[in-house]
């Protein structure tokens, strides 16, 4: 007879590793033997697998992932959660935080939310506070970085698929589009903001695969480190990690991300000029008054024209990013360094085409195309919202939005409409005159395409 099984008490890194490979198709049978402990357990987890992420996710420390064993709440679960919410955006922000700064936020939360009992924000409180989340140290979140400077050097002017968050799972603008197909990768949240949830199925389902694919092609060791802000929505480096471990995430110090994180020097402010120039030239183009085109402009029009606009994006950019962490990297033959970017006199151009925007000065030009400039990238909550956040409150607003933008049935179009249409298509630019060769020859060529597809179809039936 076979002896009572011993009681195995698993780590929150335990758990994590649990979910990530009955993500991978692990079955609860085989991970139970594994871990030693009941299928029951396996299937609890699965079912807890959003709450023990979000823990996770907040924590400060894998050391302390790796020997903490519950998840304890706090007695004032609504004061722990607003405390957590303002502590990652102060953090975010690089406000200066310390002990007598979190106690009389702590004592303003508590009365704020109209909890009962008194409430002494002591030192002992604080300390549980930064046990129950593993956070080290109230102002430090990072540890020195190692890397090998010849690897970067070969990945530095590689660009992945922009990540887009909208606010509907399927917009009417994307019809019967099929998500995987778009120039992005797009994902939804009712706010269209990123969070800690979508952040890490774009790291596990995109980032991952799209670096590893580009080191094999290049022939390097299949090893990256991911550089991040303290942003709210980045989960911690726990959960940002590869099965293997050799890709990973790793945070800048918080008083200096802004200074030299790469894409902060001047990568995403390049992309968003191309885009709001290719808009205004998409415009002039179409020949409309500029509220016209605004008012058709759809999402799908907006995420091809972002592709676009990050394609646009030089080489050059993108090296000169990198300078202030690794300025040791040689600038790379063949890069034109006096080639300019979207200027203020490249959209004047445009504007002065355009119907009704032929006097925009200068000025305005300039903050428009700096608009955002000063946006953190992450969605900042008053004290109000958090309070209501931490309450479990809802935006009923943002739900509704939502509601509205999604789409009904989707219409399957197939290779004989397709090509039918295309052969309208030629037809129409085979009348008209002023038509250029090479638009006439993309036709062309996506008609052979589908003829293609449609022999395939037909052959395997």
């Amino acid at each position: 007879m076979s002896g009572k099984r011993k009681r195995v008490v698993l780590t929150i890194k335990d758990k994590l590793d649990i979910i990530k490979k009955l993500e991978d198709g692990g079955s609860s049978k085989q991970l139970a033997v594994i871990y030693g402990i009941g299928e029951t357990t396996v299937r609890d987890i699965r079912k807890n697998k959003e709450k023990i992420i979000t823990y996770a996710s907040s924590s400060d420390s894998t050391s302390l992932l790796a020997k903490r064993k519950s998840m304890k709440p706090s007695m004032y679960e609504e004061l722990d959660r607003a405390m957590l919410e303002w502590f990652n955006q102060q953090r975010a922000k690089g406000n200066p935080i310390s002990g007598p700064i979190c106690a009389k936020r702590a004592e303003f939360f508590f009365y704020a939310l109209g909890m009962d009992g008194d409430f002494n924000p002591s030192a002992g409180w604080l300390t549980r506070f930064k046990q129950r989340h593993s956070i080290r140290e109230i102002n430090i979140r990072n540890e020195r970085l190692n890397g090998d400077e010849t690897a970067v050097e070969d990945f530095c002017l590689h660009k992945l698929k922009l990540c887009v968050v909208g606010k509907a799972k399927k917009p009417r603008s994307f019809k019967s589009t099929d998500t995987s197909n778009l120039p992005v990768s797009y994902f939804s949240q009712k706010g269209a903001w990123m969070d800690l949830s979508i952040f890490r199925q774009w790291f596990d389902k995109i980032f991952v695969p799209q670096v590893r694919e580009y080191l094999r092609s290049k022939g390097l060791q299949e090893k990256a480190v991911l550089l991040l802000d303290n942003s709210p929505t980045h989960p911690n480096e726990n959960v940002l990690r590869s099965d293997d471990g050799q890709i990973f995430a790793k945070y800048l110090p918080p008083n200096v991300a802004s200074l030299i994180q790469p894409s902060d020097q001047g990568v995403i402010a390049t992309m968003k000029r191309n885009y709001r120039a290719g808009l205004l030239q998409n415009n002039l183009e179409e020949g409309n008054d500029l509220k016209s085109f605004w008012k058709k402009l759809t999402l799908l029009d907006a995420l091809y024209e972002i592709a676009m606009a990050w394609n646009l994006v030089k080489p050059v950019t993108i090296s000169r990013a990198w300078k202030k962490i690794l300025p040791t990297i040689e600038e790379k033959e063949g890069l034109d360094f006096d080639e300019e970017d979207v200027s203020v006199a490249t959209v004047a151009t445009i504007l002065q085409h355009t119907k009704g925007l032929e006097n925009v000065t200068t000025e305005n030009i300039e903050k428009w195309l700096e608009v955002d400039s000063t946006e953190p990238g992450y969605e900042v909550l008053t004290d109000s919202e958090i309070i209501r956040r931490a309450q479990g409150q809802t935006d009923e607003s943002s739900e509704n939005e939502e509601e509205e933008i999604e789409l009904i049935p989707e219409k399957h179009i197939n290779h004989a409409a397709a090509l039918q249409w295309t052969e309208n298509l030629l037809d129409y630019l085979e009348q008209q005159g002023d038509m250029i060769l090479p638009d006439k020859l993309v036709i062309r060529k996506l008609r052979a395409t589908i003829r293609n597809k449609q022999k395939m179809t037909n052959s395997s039936q």
